[in-house]
């Protein structure tokens, strides 16, 4: 059947932009000293108070804070915001601290205990690495890896970084292309057949198609590439490339070159992972579809 007048949709890939790369300014994180320090300069006299300081590896490959920003308190954690800077800014870690007044002890307070279940919980569906969820006070400091409450006094350690600032956004997309799409055939599952029918079948090949909050496409963007019988899929790569495109909704796909449309029991397990990542940050997810053999799960 021929189609005509064919529309055309962006294709994309996810880079990080040149020049925001390297760290300057913080002392690395070292030992469990340094993250005390970090935490209290940053927490210092606000009982209650949540926070998620962003981490990546230097060129030195030592691992430093390069922003931070508040998760509410420990009372009604709010990690979405918190999510979506350190996404957009290619965080690797995360290190998490609240404030006490007097001297923390393990094990937590039911109430730091329930709130450190629940922002692990929310970072863990992004894969982002926790370093460490600590409480710390002018007394002393927990810390949840370590497993024990111990004192420690000493100096601030920060060099000239300010450790109150934002991280900065260096994950963005660059367009590298673009897919033709019949024009009947304009919703999620037509314009990512579309991309589908043109990719090669021999690996399997992760995308999304950012959707604006009118529902129509923004592009496709190419999320992972794997082999012959797999593709592994980063949520925080997903969902950072959703973010530079600013998708009020998304739809995933992939395609399985063994010839089946059907999900498998990962397949499954990804979806409900995405679906509770998009509720978090607010995103509506529109479906995960399957391609083989110019027949897809969305046509079922």
């Amino acid at each position: 059947m021929q189609h005509e007048n064919p529309l055309s949709v962006p294709l994309y890939r996810v880079i990080a932009t040149q020049g925001q790369c390297s760290i300057k300014g913080a002392d690395p994180i070292e030992d469990l000293a340094s993250r005390v320090r970090v935490l209290r300069d940053l927490l210092r006299g606000n009982p209650g108070q949540l926070a998620a300081v962003i981490l990546r590896k230097g060129k030195d490959k030592g691992l430093r804070p390069f922003g931070s920003i508040s998760m509410g308190t420990t009372q009604a954690p709010q990690t979405a915001t918190a999510i979506k800077a350190a996404l957009r800014a290619g965080g690797t870690q995360v290190l998490i601290g609240a404030w006490a007044i007097d001297s923390p002890s393990l094990p937590f307070s039911h109430q730091d205990e329930a709130a450190a279940s629940q922002v692990l919980d929310d970072w863990s569906l992004f894969n982002f690495d926790v370093d460490d969820f600590m409480i710390v006070s002018p007394k002393g400091y927990a810390s949840a890896r370590e497993g024990y409450p111990s004192w420690f006094e000493g100096g601030n350690g920060l060099g000239e970084f300010n450790l109150s600032a934002p991280p900065p956004e260096r994950v963005t997309i660059r367009q590298i292309g673009s897919v033709p799409v019949p024009q009947n055939e304009w919703d999620s599952c037509g314009v990512l057949k579309a991309y589908f029918n043109e990719a090669c079948e021999v690996q399997e090949a992760f995308v999304a198609l950012a959707v604006d909050d009118e529902g129509k496409p923004r592009g496709i963007i190419e999320i992972a590439l794997g082999g012959a019988a797999s593709v592994e899929v980063d949520n925080r790569i997903l969902f950072a490339a959703l973010l530079a495109t600013e998708a009020s909704a998304f739809a995933v796909a992939h395609n399985h070159p063994s010839g089946s449309s059907q999900k498998s029991k990962d397949d499954i397990e990804q979806e409900a992972e995405q679906t509770r990542a998009a509720i978090l940050l607010g995103i509506d997810f529109l479906g995960s579809y399957i391609f083989a053999n110019g027949e897809s799960n969305c046509e079922k």
